[in-house]
């Protein structure tokens, strides 16, 4: 990898295609000048003696710039020396300790042979070198100024500066198994020193699919592997990830059963990798229960939620708690009233355990499907509850839940739209459930368009994965940047080079703002492999 040396930066964004609507669907609770005289008698005296007092400023203006010796310095660049995973497209911000000549700072400045315009500040002790293209991912870059940089009285630096940055790495990858079967990418799950856990399903030879479980650092390289094949080897899914400040690690799934079809199945292995308890889940009438969303609550709750099937086509929205141990704590099943599909599709908690779901519920006759977000409390007392019917009462759906540090609830899915099927929904609540702004975006094509994860940066900004269709290549992996006020400020669609449904189902951050995205991706020859990206936090990715 190469070098460069820098002293400033910062990050811009440009929004892609999409157009960007902002509606969605309707909202229903359920709950002094001095003055001088001179003397007639002596105005000549006074002239001269003007004179004189001028003459001795001037001479004062004259040592007081003879009596600046002071050499400049360097107070601080951004980006700092040593600073890693810088966005390629930063800047770099150079703050000086006076004004300073920018000629000769500008004729001493180097970053390589990267080429860039100069501004200066009002006071011209902060310069901002922005590069004329994007930085190269990977590298490492020096910033130079030379000595013969001087401030305003002709003083040079004491010694030439320089400050090492390295440029974010990204890179795109599939995982796919050995009889070119389908293989699925659902969850994605950061630690705090930005290893990178997935789950999904993996097809073994004579087997449907199995749980897959996957980690790796941060540059890519696996750590570890786990995989689980149910009781009757049938298809098996691992739909979401959680990783604690300890790294023990929590996967919610469903796995096929020898009696019965599917049960909820939710597992904690320590940092080591060692199963601590196996918890699953079936309704008595032995049918179609699923596990799609899991959390932990600061005391090492786990939070599980999914769908349980009741009986026929009906399907209640379900929840459990378990303390660390793997004990259930309570459960909660909610059925919207016409005995129809409901089901939660994601959770998250707060500081204070309380629980917040997405999901979607048949409530309103006539309606179809509804998203709905509800806050309970750490006993499963919901304290409020929101539904959302887009503007064709169709099938909308709530599919992604996140929150900011300020307990802002941010929320992901679809809503039907009359001559536009689906689209992406993204919407923002405050914690008492009010709604702070909605945000709907239709494909090109206006064909069936859906978020399916959302996260949130420390400045508010929100990304979501999800997918976009199209009329010729079936639908694209689709990632989002919005701003805090819910405007669009870049979108990636992948489609891979096989028409086929690629989808991206997981997203998480990490401390840079490095985006991570999970995905499925399908190929003719190797059917639908486990797709795995890292975007800067404006949107640049790498094959």
């Amino acid at each position: 990898m190469n070098l460069y040396r820098l002293i400033f930066g910062c990050l811009l964004l440009l929004p892609l295609g999409f157009a960007t609507a902002f509606f969605g669907c309707g909202d229903d609770d359920d709950d002094n000048d001095d003055n001088h005289a001179d003397d007639d008698d002596s105005a000549d005296d006074d002239s001269a003696d003007d004179d004189d007092d001028d003459n001795d400023d001037n001479d004062d203006n004259d040592n007081d710039d003879n009596d600046d010796d002071e050499a400049p310095f360097i107070v601080s660049t951004i980006p700092a020396d040593n600073a890693t995973e810088v966005a390629l497209s930063s800047t770099i911000v150079m703050t000086f300790s006076e004004p300073m000549d920018t000629t000769s700072v500008e004729e001493n400045f180097n970053l390589g042979a990267q080429g860039g315009d100069f501004d200066w500040n009002a006071n011209e002790d902060t310069l901002t070198f922005t590069p004329d293209s994007l930085l190269t991912e990977g590298q490492n870059y020096t910033i130079f100024i030379g000595s013969g940089a001087m401030d305003k009285a002709g003083n040079p630096l004491t010694a030439s500066f320089s400050a090492d940055f390295q440029t974010v790495d990204l890179w795109t990858m599939t995982f796919n198994d050995p009889d070119n079967e389908n293989d699925l990418g659902n969850g994605i799950a950061l630690d705090g020193e930005g290893n990178l856990y997935l789950v999904g399903s993996y097809t073994e030879s004579g087997q449907e699919e199995n749980i897959w479980i996957h980690a790796m650092d941060a540059a890519g390289t696996e750590l570890w592997t786990r995989k689980v094949n149910g009781p009757a080897s049938d298809t098996d899914n691992g739909n979401d990830i959680y990783v604690d400040g300890d790294r023990n690690v929590y996967v919610v799934g469903d796995i096929g059963q020898t009696v019965g079809y599917f049960d909820l199945w939710v597992r904690k292995y320590d940092s080591y990798t060692t199963e601590q308890w196996t918890r699953t889940y079936g309704d008595i009438s032995l049918g179609y229960d699923y596990g799609n969303g899991i959390a932990v609550d600061g005391d090492g709750n786990v939070i599980v939620c999914g769908r349980t099937g009741v009986s026929g086509a009906d399907w209640d929205i379900l929840i459990r708690k378990y303390d660390p141990d793997g004990t259930i704590v309570w459960m909660r099943a909610y059925d919207g009233g016409l005995n129809a599909f409901d089901g939660c599709n994601d959770v998250t908690t707060d500081a204070d355990g309380n629980i917040y779901t997405v999901g979607v519920v048949n409530d309103v006759t006539g309606e179809d499907t509804n998203i709905w977000v509800r806050k309970l409390d750490a006993d499963g007392t919901p304290q409020w509850t929101k539904t959302c019917n887009g503007p064709q009462s169709m099938s909308d759906s709530g599919n992604g839940i996140a929150l900011d540090a300020d307990g802002n609830v941010y929320v992901t899915g679809s809503v039907r739209v009359s001559g536009q099927y689906a689209n992406i929904w993204v919407r923002k609540y405050d914690n008492d459930g009010n709604v702070e702004w909605t945000a709907t975006l239709d494909g090109d094509d206006h064909l069936s368009d859906e978020g399916r994860d959302i996260a949130v940066d420390s400045s508010g900004n929100v990304y979501v994965a999800g997918k976009s269709e199209s009329s010729t290549e079936f639908s694209g992996a689709w990632v989002g940047k919005f701003d805090n006020g819910g405007t669009l400020l870049w979108q990636d669609i992948y489609q891979g080079a096989d028409s086929g449904d690629d989808t991206a189902n997981g997203i998480a951050l990490d401390g840079n703002d490095n985006v991570y995205v999970v995905g499925t991706v399908y190929t003719d020859a190797q059917n639908r492999n486990i797709w795995l990206r890292k975007y800067d936090s404006d949107g640049h990715w790498a094959d």
